[in-house]
């Protein structure tokens, strides 16, 4: 299993899956572009020798030292084989390297799966949002990122 981060070419495969699982986005083709080559967004795609498996997508609020996981996906046949938390876990890492304190996301509060995903990896219900995504209520999760220290003390 390889994760690594998008390329423009992905964006057709993200763009297939985006419209299938989180349909209410509409996003573009020209968008999932963009983002793959914006430094405020990560986006990842897992694969299997040349078979795509999953993709994940993270937006970094760098004023506030907050990011969002906007989107995490597997295909049923590759479920339940670790790819989606090895996909958080590198996400938490470039969040580590971004000086990132907080990691929150938004879920239905109907999708039991990705719930347990959630607390499987460290995350936290915080609390209900206050809107709703296709008639369902959301839930809003994080996780505090320790921060790694990065400073070496030279002695003289």
């Amino acid at each position: 299993m390889k994760i690594e981060p998008a390329k423009p070419i992905d964006a057709i495969w993200i763009k297939e899956k985006i419209n299938m699982e989180f349909p209410y986005t509409k996003l573009t083709k020209e968008k999932i572009e963009e983002k793959i080559t914006n430094p405020k967004f990560v986006v990842l795609i897992a694969k299997q020798e040349n078979i795509y498996t999953g993709f994940s997508e993270l937006e970094i609020f760098f004023d506030k030292k907050e990011a969002r996981l906007n989107g995490i996906y597997v295909e049923d046949a590759w479920r339940d084989q670790g790819i989606a938390k090895e996909m958080i876990a590198e996400l938490i890492h470039h969040c580590k390297l971004n000086n990132i304190e907080k990691i929150f996301l938004l879920v239905k509060t109907t999708n039991e799966d990705a719930k347990e995903l959630y607390k499987k990896t460290k995350f936290a219900f915080e609390k209900i949002h206050d809107k709703e995504i296709e008639d369902t209520l959301v839930e809003v999760w994080s996780q505090k990122i320790p921060l790694e220290n990065h400073h070496r003390h030279n002695s003289f």
